[in-house]
């Protein structure tokens, strides 16, 4: 029970993050954006993004396993970060976001249940779905 309440209260956290992104992302302030993602990463995460931009999305993921399990909060609020910097990024740079992004997502899916994360997979499921659909778009133009 408290495990689902501190995760539920980190996502609403987060959806102030994402309200600003968006909003930023409305008025064309990429900078603006970027500045909101490495703050929210460092807040979250407690890592510099371009740091964990920079490593193989493989090892992010052993960032998020030291204990042995799968950091779940850290894992989704890293999919959500990757996913809302490719809104400051030229083709390329989302086309990578978004892949990382949908990497961490599949982690999330293969290391949590429907008893203990339900509310969770759905949502991150979604956002595969919003993903695919972005990534094939983009790879059609």
């Amino acid at each position: 029970m408290i495990g689902r309440d501190y995760i539920m209260t980190q996502i609403e956290v987060l959806t102030a993050v994402i309200a600003k992104v968006l909003f930023k992302k409305d008025i064309n302030q990429k900078e603006e954006i970027r500045f909101e993602i490495a703050k929210a990463c460092k807040s979250f995460i407690g890592l510099d993004f371009d740091f964990i931009n920079k490593l193989p999305i493989e090892q992010v993921v052993s960032f998020f396993s030291i204990t042995g399990k799968l950091d779940v909060i850290k894992t989704f609020v890293a999919a959500k970060l990757f996913q809302l910097a490719a809104d400051g990024e030229d083709e390329s740079g989302k086309i990578s976001f978004k892949n990382k992004s949908r990497y961490l997502y599949d982690v999330l899916l293969s290391n949590t249940n429907d008893n203990e994360h339900n509310d969770l997979r759905k949502e991150v499921t979604e956002e595969i779905s919003k993903i695919d659909t972005e990534l094939n778009s983009e790879t059609q133009n």
